[in-house]
Protein backbone atom coordinates (compact mmCIF):
# COMPACT_ATOMS: atom_id res chain seq x y z
CA UNK A 1 0.00 0.00 0.00
CA UNK A 2 3.01 2.21 0.84
CA UNK A 3 3.99 1.37 -2.94
CA UNK A 4 0.70 2.50 -4.19
CA UNK A 5 0.43 6.10 -2.37
CA UNK A 6 4.26 6.75 -3.20
CA UNK A 7 2.80 6.05 -6.89
CA UNK A 8 -0.18 8.37 -6.40
CA UNK A 9 2.28 11.57 -5.04
CA UNK A 10 4.39 11.32 -7.81
CA UNK A 11 1.35 10.95 -10.30
CA UNK A 12 -0.26 13.89 -8.98
CA UNK A 13 3.05 15.90 -9.24
CA UNK A 14 3.72 15.27 -12.80
CA UNK A 15 -0.02 16.09 -13.14
CA UNK A 16 0.44 19.40 -11.53
CA UNK A 17 3.95 19.84 -12.88
CA UNK A 18 2.65 19.40 -16.57
CA UNK A 19 -0.18 22.12 -15.88
CA UNK A 20 2.09 24.55 -14.73
CA UNK A 21 3.78 25.29 -18.41
CA UNK A 22 2.20 28.22 -19.95
CA UNK A 23 -1.33 28.76 -21.37
CA UNK A 24 -2.99 28.91 -25.22
CA UNK A 25 -3.44 32.78 -25.93
CA UNK A 26 -7.48 34.02 -26.10
CA UNK A 27 -8.95 36.72 -26.91
CA UNK A 28 -9.52 38.99 -29.67
CA UNK A 29 -7.84 42.46 -30.90
CA UNK A 30 -7.48 44.97 -33.02
CA UNK A 31 -6.11 47.93 -33.69
CA UNK A 32 -6.84 51.45 -35.69
CA UNK A 33 -4.46 53.80 -38.32
CA UNK A 34 -3.81 54.35 -41.14
CA UNK A 35 -2.38 52.75 -43.95
CA UNK A 36 -0.95 53.39 -47.83
CA UNK A 37 -1.23 50.93 -51.17
CA UNK A 38 1.43 50.30 -53.45
CA UNK A 39 -1.20 51.35 -55.97
CA UNK A 40 -5.20 52.32 -56.32
CA UNK A 41 -7.55 49.71 -55.10
CA UNK A 42 -8.33 48.14 -58.78
CA UNK A 43 -4.54 46.97 -59.28
CA UNK A 44 -2.93 46.95 -55.94
CA UNK A 45 -1.33 43.93 -54.67
CA UNK A 46 0.81 45.47 -51.29
CA UNK A 47 -0.19 47.70 -48.21
CA UNK A 48 3.07 49.75 -48.46
CA UNK A 49 3.10 50.64 -44.80
CA UNK A 50 1.22 51.38 -41.90
CA UNK A 51 1.33 54.84 -40.10
CA UNK A 52 0.22 55.64 -36.73
CA UNK A 53 -1.49 52.41 -35.77
CA UNK A 54 -2.79 51.63 -31.93
CA UNK A 55 -4.61 48.83 -30.09
CA UNK A 56 -8.35 49.16 -30.93
CA UNK A 57 -10.93 50.66 -29.65
CA UNK A 58 -11.83 49.52 -25.91
CA UNK A 59 -12.86 45.73 -27.43
CA UNK A 60 -10.00 43.77 -26.37
CA UNK A 61 -10.60 40.59 -24.89
CA UNK A 62 -8.85 37.77 -23.15
CA UNK A 63 -5.02 37.83 -22.86
CA UNK A 64 -5.12 41.36 -25.04
CA UNK A 65 -7.57 42.76 -22.29
CA UNK A 66 -5.98 46.41 -20.95
CA UNK A 67 -3.94 47.00 -24.43
CA UNK A 68 -5.94 50.03 -25.67
CA UNK A 69 -3.65 52.73 -27.23
CA UNK A 70 -0.64 51.24 -26.97
CA UNK A 71 1.54 52.02 -30.37
CA UNK A 72 1.74 49.43 -32.83
CA UNK A 73 4.22 48.40 -35.50
CA UNK A 74 3.19 46.86 -38.53
CA UNK A 75 5.08 45.61 -41.49
CA UNK A 76 4.07 46.39 -45.20
CA UNK A 77 2.50 43.31 -46.85
CA UNK A 78 2.35 41.97 -49.97
CA UNK A 79 -1.11 40.16 -50.90
CA UNK A 80 -1.59 39.64 -54.16
CA UNK A 81 0.86 37.60 -56.79
CA UNK A 82 -0.45 36.37 -60.23
CA UNK A 83 -4.05 37.21 -59.31
CA UNK A 84 -3.97 35.18 -56.28
CA UNK A 85 -3.20 35.22 -52.67
CA UNK A 86 0.48 35.96 -52.08
CA UNK A 87 2.75 33.18 -51.13
CA UNK A 88 4.27 33.62 -47.70
CA UNK A 89 8.14 33.22 -47.20
CA UNK A 90 9.23 32.12 -43.80
CA UNK A 91 6.84 33.95 -40.75
CA UNK A 92 7.48 37.49 -40.98
CA UNK A 93 5.98 39.53 -38.07
CA UNK A 94 2.46 41.14 -39.44
CA UNK A 95 2.35 43.32 -36.14
CA UNK A 96 4.22 44.29 -32.84
CA UNK A 97 3.79 45.82 -29.51
CA UNK A 98 5.45 46.18 -25.86
CA UNK A 99 3.18 46.70 -22.69
CA UNK A 100 5.88 46.73 -20.08
CA UNK A 101 7.98 43.92 -20.29
CA UNK A 102 5.38 42.06 -22.38
CA UNK A 103 5.44 41.47 -26.18
CA UNK A 104 3.14 40.96 -28.44
CA UNK A 105 3.38 39.80 -32.08
CA UNK A 106 1.76 38.41 -34.94
CA UNK A 107 3.74 35.96 -37.36
CA UNK A 108 1.92 35.16 -40.33
CA UNK A 109 2.16 31.48 -42.19
CA UNK A 110 -0.63 32.12 -44.76
CA UNK A 111 -2.82 34.39 -46.97
CA UNK A 112 -6.15 32.56 -47.13
CA UNK A 113 -8.52 35.50 -49.30
CA UNK A 114 -7.88 38.49 -50.88
CA UNK A 115 -11.10 40.57 -51.92
CA UNK A 116 -11.80 44.00 -53.40
CA UNK A 117 -14.05 45.77 -54.22
CA UNK A 118 -14.92 48.89 -56.42
CA UNK A 119 -19.39 48.74 -56.50
CA UNK A 120 -20.83 51.66 -55.75
CA UNK A 121 -17.97 54.12 -55.81
CA UNK A 122 -16.36 52.32 -52.41
CA UNK A 123 -13.75 50.69 -52.74
CA UNK A 124 -11.84 48.12 -50.25
CA UNK A 125 -9.42 45.40 -50.06
CA UNK A 126 -10.05 42.78 -47.14
CA UNK A 127 -7.40 40.18 -46.74
CA UNK A 128 -7.95 37.13 -44.43
CA UNK A 129 -4.85 34.82 -43.09
CA UNK A 130 -3.23 32.59 -40.42
CA UNK A 131 -0.07 32.54 -38.48
CA UNK A 132 0.99 32.30 -34.93
CA UNK A 133 0.36 34.82 -32.39
CA UNK A 134 3.06 35.11 -29.61
CA UNK A 135 2.75 36.51 -26.31
CA UNK A 136 5.31 36.68 -23.47
CA UNK A 137 4.42 33.94 -20.90
CA UNK A 138 1.84 32.23 -23.20
CA UNK A 139 2.59 29.19 -25.57
CA UNK A 140 2.44 30.11 -29.31
CA UNK A 141 -0.77 29.91 -30.53
CA UNK A 142 -2.83 29.42 -33.94
CA UNK A 143 -4.40 32.45 -35.09
CA UNK A 144 -6.45 33.80 -37.63
CA UNK A 145 -6.71 37.55 -38.77
CA UNK A 146 -8.23 40.27 -40.97
CA UNK A 147 -7.42 43.26 -42.88
CA UNK A 148 -9.87 45.93 -44.10
CA UNK A 149 -9.07 48.69 -46.23
CA UNK A 150 -12.15 51.24 -46.60
CA UNK A 151 -11.85 54.08 -48.67
CA UNK A 152 -8.88 55.68 -47.27
CA UNK A 153 -9.06 54.52 -43.24
CA UNK A 154 -7.83 51.08 -42.67
CA UNK A 155 -9.38 49.13 -39.77
CA UNK A 156 -7.19 45.93 -39.03
CA UNK A 157 -8.34 43.04 -37.21
CA UNK A 158 -7.15 39.94 -35.44
CA UNK A 159 -8.81 36.84 -33.16
CA UNK A 160 -6.61 34.16 -31.72
CA UNK A 161 -8.36 30.48 -31.54
CA UNK A 162 -7.18 28.10 -29.80
CA UNK A 163 -7.80 24.10 -29.78
CA UNK A 164 -6.57 22.46 -26.55
CA UNK A 165 -4.36 19.30 -27.78
CA UNK A 166 -2.55 17.68 -25.12
CA UNK A 167 1.39 17.35 -26.17
CA UNK A 168 2.92 13.92 -27.12
CA UNK A 169 5.11 14.07 -24.33
CA UNK A 170 2.01 14.60 -21.77
CA UNK A 171 0.34 11.91 -23.53
CA UNK A 172 3.04 9.31 -22.80
CA UNK A 173 4.14 10.79 -19.28
CA UNK A 174 0.34 10.30 -18.67
CA UNK A 175 0.08 6.60 -20.38
CA UNK A 176 3.49 5.58 -18.88
CA UNK A 177 2.57 6.22 -15.66
CA UNK A 178 -0.75 4.63 -15.36
CA UNK A 179 0.78 1.80 -16.91
CA UNK A 180 3.65 1.89 -13.89
CA UNK A 181 0.55 2.09 -11.76
CA UNK A 182 -1.34 -0.89 -13.18
CA UNK A 183 1.88 -2.99 -12.69
CA UNK A 184 2.59 -1.93 -9.20
CA UNK A 185 -1.51 -2.61 -8.09
CA UNK A 186 -1.34 -6.04 -9.52
CA UNK A 187 2.10 -6.64 -8.22
CA UNK A 188 1.05 -5.53 -4.65
CA UNK A 189 -2.31 -7.56 -4.86
CA UNK A 190 -0.39 -10.74 -5.47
Amino acid sequence: MKNLSSFLALAAGVVVASQAHASLITGDISFAGSTTLNSSVPTSTAYNSFVAVTVGDGTQTGAYAGTDGLPVTFTGLTYLSGGLPAPIVGTPTLWSFKSGGTTYDFKITSLDNVTKDTSLGITSVSIWGSGIAQITGYTDTPGQFSLVLTGKKAKVTFAAYTVAVPEPTSWALVSGLGLAGFALVRRNRK
